[in-house]
């Protein structure tokens, strides 16, 4: 259920998060873990910012750019090491 609330401009707020990771308004049977939640059917109808492990916006959990930035990294190292053909079974449309 969304709400429309105004801060006043320099407010700190402040999320529980594991608050809102037990909340039954999310999750049936929050106190157990069920993998289906996370299945794109289970992700359907569900608020996004229900499940928010390593934070949302701007100030998101460091590691995750980190981890896509050495991803980026690995894949220059693998396509400066190799070179790639096309096979002669290949078709080109």
């Amino acid at each position: 259920m969304c709400r429309s609330i105004t801060f006043p401009e320099g407010c700190r707020i402040n999320t529980l998060i594991l608050k809102i990771h037990m909340s039954p308004e999310y999750w049936d049977q929050p106190e157990v873990f069920n993998p289906k939640w996370f299945s794109p059917e289970g992700k359907e109808g569900r608020n996004p910012q229900a499940y928010i492990p390593f934070g949302s916006g701007p100030k998101s959990c460091i590691g995750m750019r980190f981890a896509l930035m050495e991803a980026k990294a690995c894949l220059v190292s693998i396509l400066r090491k190799y070179r790639f053909e096309r096979s002669p079974d290949t078709q080109v449309s």
